[in-house]
């Protein structure tokens, strides 16, 4: 594979790699403070129920994209050995991970709003 391809891969696997893993973790914390807000009775159990099924599919879904990711990545293609791949995948992951953790706390926020009219 051409070199301009695998930089290519390797920014697009960093971006992609936080992403999923962002989706991931806060589908993880969705979960834990959808219970919080059950024991506080600020919504039914069935919202409850319901929300948390979304959690859990999104954790199960972007959990096995991104394990997929890897394994498509690093065994199937055999890339991520050289030193200017995991240097393009750092410098993707660290500005995608920038990006995230300006709006992490408006998505915590998120997490505990009861949508119950």
């Amino acid at each position: 594979m051409d070199t301009t391809h695998t930089i290519f891969l390797a920014l697009m696997m960093g971006v992609a790699t936080v992403e999923l893993f962002a989706i991931a973790w806060i589908s993880f914390m969705g979960i834990i403070a959808r219970g919080v807000i059950l024991c506080r009775r600020d919504c039914t159990p069935l919202n409850a129920v319901l929300k948390i099924s979304q959690y859990i599919l999104r954790l199960m879904i972007s959990g096995a994209l991104l394990s997929t990711c890897f394994y498509l990545y690093s065994h199937r293609y055999q890339l991520g050995d050289s030193g200017l791949e995991c240097v393009c995948y750092l410098l993707a992951a660290t500005v995608s991970m920038c990006v995230l953790l300006k709006n992490i706390v408006h998505k915590i926020h998120q997490l505990f709003e009861t949508d119950e009219d």
